[in-house]
């Protein structure tokens, strides 16, 4: 690897394996170098995922022995880290409630801020992953406003009262965006504003709103529209983020021209494209990583609309198909 002759995606993918499969004293030494490659291994959408659940494991292990406490707390505060970092990566239903238990623990001991922050984040992720669930299922946006409350019930039982109700408000807030959001969308027509209609959408963000892109993504491929309203909704939605990225843009090269009033203006403005350019690639993928593909002879129609909408994204800049696949073979 000094010499540069191994690919580093070789490198970060050997660490993560080595993580969850080495024995536990080995580990524990092996924890802050796979620390130290986190930027490189989170760069990819696999090796991370690896990552977290190799990270899940082994504070799965470690909670059973009090011999192990030290090496629990290195884990419990990296798992938190990561969550808070790269909240996208824990939105995967199939995983989400072994990990939210993971984080639970060492969250209900953390004190001022950093507690509100990470409570806030977890509600976030939760609610995605039960929207998601409700999705895959084949519930619709009125069923999932019905049925979240008893959702929210049965699953929370277990959690104090005061954090049930901070998920149930959050819960209601999200269903009440979705509710707004599709209810924007369905008014859309031929003659509609578009660039108007973006704020009505996305509101007055200052960073890309990665729930509202999902939301709008779904919308555009919905499996029981005809081939023609199926186009329309792809054009538009293309518009609808392109727009969402040039008003996060502008917003954010207005609120920091003073900060940087004294450095390289280019150099920052170049930085700040590509960090809502990379968040609005991240909220595109994750809405295919949970999209639900129909198992019956509607499929192939269904991956044809995905494919379509993801060349209007790209023809518009707000998605690199090039990345994209370099994250699924790294």
């Amino acid at each position: 690897y000094t010499d540069g002759l191994l690919d580093q995606r070789m490198l970060v993918s050997w660490l993560v394996t080595q993580l969850r499969q080495v024995p536990v004293d080995k580990c524990m030494v092996l924890l802050p170098l796979v620390r130290e490659y986190t930027p490189e291994i989170a760069r990819s959408r696999n090796p991370l995922r690896k990552l977290i659940a190799a990270v899940v494991f082994r504070i799965e292990q470690a909670v059973r022995y009090t011999a192990l406490k030290g090496f629990y707390q290195q884990l419990a505060e990296y798992l938190i880290e990561l969550f808070v970092a790269q909240p996208d990566a824990f939105v995967e239903p199939a995983t989400w409630h072994a990990y939210r238990a993971a984080l639970e623990a060492p969250g209900a001991a953390m004190q001022g801020e950093r507690r509100y922050e990470l409570q806030k984040v977890v509600r976030q992720v939760d609610a995605r992953n039960r929207k998601f669930e409700c999705l895959a299922s084949g519930s619709n946006g009125a069923d999932q406003e019905n049925n979240d409350g008893t959702d929210n019930e049965s699953s929370d039982s277990a959690d104090q009262k005061s954090s049930g109700d901070d998920r149930t408000t959050g819960q209601n807030e999200r269903d009440d965006v979705q509710a707004q959001v599709f209810r924007e969308l369905e008014a859309l027509g031929l003659d509609s504003d578009i660039d108007g209609a973006v704020k009505r959408v996305f509101g007055e963000n200052t960073h890309i709103d990665g729930h509202r892109v999902r939301l709008v993504c779904y919308w555009a491929v919905e499996d029981r529209l005809s081939a023609s309203t199926a186009l329309f909704r792809q054009l538009v939605c293309a518009r609808l983020c392109r727009l969402h990225l040039d008003n996060v843009r502008h917003a954010n090269l207005n609120h920091d021209s003073h900060a940087y009033l004294n450095h390289d203006s280019q150099t920052h403005s170049s930085q700040t494209h590509s960090t809502h350019d990379n968040r609005l690639q991240s909220a595109v993928v994750g809405f295919l990583d949970v999209f639900p593909l129909p198992s019956d002879d509607r499929r192939n129609a269904t991956v044809q609309r995905v494919c379509t909408l993801l060349e209007r994204l790209s023809d518009v800049e707000c998605f690199s198909i090039s990345k994209y696949l370099q994250q699924l073979t790294a």
